[in-house]
């Protein structure tokens, strides 16, 4: 099976408002983790990749696309209308790293998706913050990326993460309820 080769363009083309990061260097950081998590999955694309086994025919990176602008737009809300300033740059970076380590999390099966030995042992998003972390990423956007999901024992430590946290919750919420399974707790 042949790859495709993860460049910023290739992000940018799949991730649209990661467009938007002021920084280039945070951009390569963030190409360099997506590039290594890729070359250790089963997927042939990152938008082959499925959100979870439970929902296979449910795009990650629809649901990546869906967290990173809902959270933008309710950021730019609430600064409108409750002068809450954000960090828009941070909220880009904690999207496109969230859920990266579901590319090793999960590998294709017929059924759609299946949990890889990754995926049942290391708790949901260790193995993308530890990848952060190599390629240059500070403890702080490691907290982000351990804490926005519920199966984390920590909580966010900034607004931004408490923020991205509830949009990415609430996005898996209504994958479930849409296709009738359980919400989260």
């Amino acid at each position: 099976m042949k790859k495709i080769e993860i460049t910023t363009e290739y992000l940018e083309r799949v991730f649209p408002a990661f467009c938007q990061l002021s920084s280039l260097e945070e951009k390569r950081q963030i190409t360099k983790v997506n590039q290594d998590m890729f070359e250790r999955c089963g997927w042939s694309s990152i938008e082959d990749a499925c959100f979870s086994p439970a929902l296979p025919d449910c795009r990650l990176v629809d649901h990546i696309n869906a967290v990173m602008e809902g959270t933008l737009a309710a950021a730019r809300c609430m600064e409108r209308y409750q002068g809450i300033e954000f960090d828009y740059d941070n909220i880009i970076v904690l999207a496109m790293l969230h859920d990266v380590s579901k590319l090793v999390e999960y590998e294709p099966a017929e059924s759609g998706c299946r949990e890889t030995e990754i995926g049942k042992k290391i708790q949901h998003g260790v193995f993308a913050a530890m990848l952060a972390q190599k390629y240059g990423f500070s403890i702080h956007v490691m907290n982000q990326i351990l804490t926005h999901t519920p199966r984390s024992k920590m909580r966010p430590s900034d607004k931004e993460g408490a923020l991205f946290a509830r949009v990415d919750i609430g996005n898996a919420d209504m994958l479930h309820y849409t296709h009738g399974l359980p919400l989260f707790d």
